[in-house]
C-alpha cells in the first residue's frame, strides 16, 4: 500500500506532461477586441499601451447627453434629452439644471467668450440665450458674502433664458461661434445655415442641396466647415457665404469633425449611401418627458407622448469611417469599422485624436 501514493503521483505527472503547455500569440487589433481591456488602450496596429484614466463626472436622469460645452471658469455644460435640460457641472458639486425648455431635447450648445451660453432645441425648436442673472453674474467673479462664488451660480434661479433665434425649421443640429461673436445655426429638412449677430439680427448664410447640415466648425482662415446628411458632403464656406464641396464621402452622413493646429481636417462619416439616401434617415423614437415649467422667452410646443427624430443616432447600417483632408485638399481614409459608429472627435494632449462611438460606447 505504501507504493500507491507514489504510483498515483507518477500517473498524474505523466498525464500532465502528455497534455503539454499551450501557447498562442495575439497581435491583431481584431483579436484584442474580443477581450475586455482593463487599464490598457488597443491601437489599430495591434499594440497595447497604458490607457488614460477615466472617471464619471456626473450622471443625469435624461436618456441621452447630446452636446457639451466648457465655460469660462472651466465648468461643464451638458445638453440632454428626454427630459430636455441644460446642466451646469462644477468640480465637487452636483449637476444643476439651469435650463428646462418644453421641447423634447437640447441638441446643441455654444459658449461665447463673455460667458453667454446658446442652446438649440429639437424638434421644431429654437435657439435660446442663457446667461446668469445680474446678481449672480457679479458674484461669480469672486467671493460673494464669504461664500464660494460657485454656490451663487449652481442654482436654477441664478440663470435666465430667452428665445434668441427661431429658424422656423424642423431640426437644429449644430451651433458655432466665430471670432466676432456671430452665431451660425445648422438646420435640417432644408439644409440651411443661418448667421445671427450678437444683437439677434439673422440672415440665411448658406443654402445647400442637402436635407440636413449636421456639423459645423471653423478653420484657421475663418472659413466655416460644414458636414451634411444625405450625400455625406464636406463644405468650406467663406465669410461671405460662398461655399464649395471639399469632399464627397462614401458614407451618407458626416457625424463629427475636428481640425488640428496644422490645418488638417478630420471628420467621421456613417451610414450606407444609396439611391434615395437623402430621404432615408432612420427615425429614432424617444419617450417625451413630462412638460417642464416654461422659461423666460415664452413656452415652447408641448411634447407628444413620443417623438420621432430623423437622426442617425438610431441604428445605422454600414458602420463608420474617419477621414483626413490635408491643407492641400488631398483626402485619406484613416480608420473604418463595420460595427462602431463614430459620433464625436476631439484632440487631446500630443495631438492625439479621440473618437467617441454611440452604438457600443
Amino acid at each position: 500500500m505504501k507504493y500507491l501514493p507514489l504510483a498515483l503521483f507518477l500517473l498524474t505527472t505523466t498525464l500532465a506532461l502528455a497534455e503539454g503547455t499551450r501557447t498562442w500569440e495575439q497581435s491583431k487589433y481584431e483579436d484584442f477586441l474580443k477581450g475586455t481591456a482593463h487599464g490598457v488602450a488597443i491601437s489599430s496596429s495591434g499594440t497595447l499601451e497604458l490607457a488614460p484614466g477615466f472617471k464619471l463626472v456626473a450622471s443625469t436622469p435624461s436618456s441621452a447627453v447630446w452636446a457639451t460645452a466648457i465655460g469660462p471658469q472651466g465648468e461643464l455644460y451638458a445638453a440632454t434629452g428626454a427630459p430636455a435640460r441644460v446642466y451646469r457641472i462644477s468640480p465637487g458639486t452636483k449637476p444643476v439644471a439651469i435650463f428646462q425648455p418644453q421641447e423634447l431635447q437640447v441638441q446643441a450648445l455654444a459658449m461665447s467668450k463673455n460667458g453667454i451660453l446658446y442652446a438649440a432645441t429639437n424638434p421644431d425648436g429654437k435657439v435660446y440665450k442663457i446667461e446668469q442673472s445680474a446678481g449672480s453674474a457679479a458674484a461669480s467673479t469672486g467671493k460673494a458674502n464669504g461664500r464660494d462664488a460657485r454656490s451663487s451660480t449652481n442654482n436654477e434661479s441664478a440663470w435666465k433664458s430667452s428665445v434668441f433665434f427661431d429658424p422656423q425649421t424642423k431640426y437644429i443640429w449644430a451651433l458655432a461661434l466665430d471670432e466676432t461673436g456671430n452665431l451660425y445655426v445648422a438646420t435640417g429638412d432644408h439644409g440651411e445655415i443661418f448667421r445671427v449677430t450678437p444683437d439677434g439680427q439673422h440672415t440665411l448664410f448658406f443654402k445647400s442641396d442637402e436635407p440636413h447640415i449636421r456639423v459645423l466648425g471653423f478653420d484657421a482662415e475663418g472659413n466655416l466647415i460644414a458636414g451634411s446628411d444625405g450625400s455625406g458632403l464636406i463644405y468650406r464656406i467663406t465669410p461671405k457665404g460662398e461655399g464649395f464641396v471639399l469632399y464627397s464621402a462614401p458614407k451618407r452622413e458626416i457625424t463629427s469633425l475636428a481640425l488640428d493646429q496644422s490645418g488638417n481636417l478630420y471628420f467621421a462619416a456613417a451610414g450606407e449611401k444609396h439611391a434615395g439616401a437623402a430621404s432615408s434617415n432612420v427615425p429614432l423614437t424617444i419617450p417625451a418627458a413630462n412638460p417642464a415649467p416654461a422659461q423666460t422667452g415664452g413656452p415652447g410646443p408641448t411634447p407628444e407622448p413620443t417623438v420621432q427624430l430623423n437622426t442617425s443616432s438610431a441604428a445605422v447600417a454600414g458602420g463608420s469611417e474617419i477621414y483626413r483632408i490635408a491643407p492641400d485638399g488631398s483626402p485619406s481614409r484613416l480608420w473604418t469599422s463595420r460595427e462602431d459608429l463614430v459620433y464625436s472627435l476631439a484632440f487631446v494632449q500630443k495631438g492625439r485624436l479621440l473618437a467617441g462611438t454611440g452604438n457600443q460606447g
